[in-house]
């Protein structure tokens, strides 16, 4: 079988990590000299682009707990930047406080086993004046395609659809902020915010998607290949009615925060 980390990258990455990615740029904005943090990191996708930003004299420093996760995002660092990628956890950070200016956490922190522990983290480390932009995705009701496909994946594995829903489990702004200000951040804004996701191939969607999975979800490590021809069956109609040529296309909804410290 494929290398999970690798897929995510290949097939999550261009198609719903890369254009979730500009949203929190754009809304960090970071600048020339500064220090940023990017927590949860996987792969890499924020780290990189946010590099050539803050220049030479700045600095990025990615952590993930997924040592998989980190061995592909060292191998795709640009020709000319530099990046310190590290193994960690995000709820136990090692971290100088008030060390960065900016935390980036894209599709992170509702992973988090104990979410304000991480938030705590995030404005420990803050400078004066420093900001963290988080992503979360919305509910899984509204996420297209992905609803069918975890219950099907729920139903053939025997576990309740909550074990695989977990990337969608902090869709509610409300709680998003209550996190966030119980981090002690002292301001919060919440918006929510749309991408269209376009994956490569149709064909290997659910295959693909859940051996990308597999990488954040240790409910189907090791269990695709046993798994998909039943998904695949159960999620045909929604296949076909987001399918454009060979790519499924399709709308994905989440949150952005902007906290302030």
């Amino acid at each position: 079988m494929s290398n999970p980390a690798h897929t995510y990258e290949s097939f999550f990455v261009p198609a719903i990590f890369t254009p979730s990615s500009r949203v929190l740029i754009e809304a960090a904005a970071p600048r020339p000299g500064e220090r940023v943090l990017d927590l949860a990191c996987g792969t890499g996708v924020v780290a990189r682009t946010i590099a050539p930003l803050v220049g030479a004299g700045g600095k990025v420093t990615g952590v993930d707990i997924s040592p998989d996760m980190l061995a592909v995002a060292r191998t795709l660092v640009p020709e000319g930047l530099t990046i310190d990628f590290k193994q960690g956890n995000a709820v136990e950070l090692d971290a100088p406080d008030r060390s960065v200016d900016l935390v980036t956490c894209q599709h992170g922190l509702q992973f988090f086993p104990d979410r304000v522990a991480g938030t705590r983290h995030m404005r420990r480390v803050l400078a004066d004046g420093g900001r963290a932009v988080v992503l979360c995705w919305q509910d899984v009701a509204t996420q297209s395609l992905y609803h069918p496909m975890f219950e099907a994946e729920a139903r053939h594995l025997g576990v309740e659809a909550n074990k695989l829903t977990i990337p969608f489990s902090l869709g509610e702004p409300g709680e998003l902020r209550r996190v966030l200000l119980a981090g002690g951040f002292a301001s919060v804004d919440v918006r929510p915010y749309t991408i269209t996701a376009r994956f490569a191939s149709a064909d290997q969607f659910v295959r693909l998607s859940m051996l990308a999975g597999s990488a954040v979800l240790p409910e189907l490590a090791g269990k695709v290949d046993s798994l998909v021809d039943a998904v695949q069956r159960d999620c045909a109609d929604d296949i076909a009615r987001y399918r454009v040529g060979d790519r499924i296309e399709m709308e994905m909804s989440g949150l952005i925060a902007v906290a302030r410290a």
